[in-house]
């Protein structure tokens, strides 16, 4: 896993699957490494695979059968999120965070795409990044069992942004960010 800062990279959401199975995931912080590494391909036989990409995932049947019972609601986070996010997805990588961000595998993921700006290539075109939910995150399962998608109008965007800061990621509006926590705040505790 590539990023800027390796206090970030220690506690990524991304990391939690593997740390529940106990698999070592190399962490690099360094600027050059989005370079290097993808040149790299593999070490003693062993494909270097970035975490922060979409295909990382096996398919199972319970991510299918997950995917069928959040499907409306990954839509409607995807109808109110389509300007900052390519997609919405229900994932299994997640076991505490209620969600992370990902890249397709063709896309560079937000390191390269750092590296590719400090390089001059100022004109390429925004990557949106994929939204991974974990439909066993309260958050998701309330709001998919009672279908308030209601809620959705104020949850999602905080979602992202909260996925966005995980990863070390600016938010892009931080007083309607910081607006929409202290209401959350404000109702519960005015319970």
């Amino acid at each position: 896993m590539i990023g800027e800062d390796s206090k970030m990279l220690q506690n990524s959401p991304l990391l939690e699957s593997f740390k529940e199975k106990d698999i070592d995931v190399l962490l690099m912080d360094d600027e050059v490494d989005s370079i290097v590494v993808p040149q790299i391909g593999t070490f003693k036989d062993i494909p270097l695979t970035a975490v922060n990409h979409a295909n990382i995932e096996e398919d199972s049947e319970d991510l299918k059968k997950k995917e069928e019972e959040f499907k409306e609601l990954t839509l409607k986070i995807k109808e109110l999120l389509k300007d900052e996010v390519k997609d919405v997805k229900v994932t299994t990588r997640l076991k505490n965070s209620p969600s992370c961000l990902v890249y397709d595998k063709d896309d560079p993921d937000f390191a390269m795409q750092q590296m590719l700006k400090q390089m001059g290539q100022n004109d390429l075109p925004p990557i949106k990044p994929i939204l991974e939910i974990n439909p066993d995150n309260p958050i998701f399962k309330t709001i998919n069992e009672k279908k308030d998608f209601e809620k959705l109008n104020q949850v999602a965007p905080i979602i992202l942004d909260l996925a966005k800061l995980s990863e070390g990621l600016k938010i892009d509006d931080v007083s309607d960010f910081t607006q929409n926590i202290t209401k959350i705040l404000e109702k519960q505790i005015a319970k």
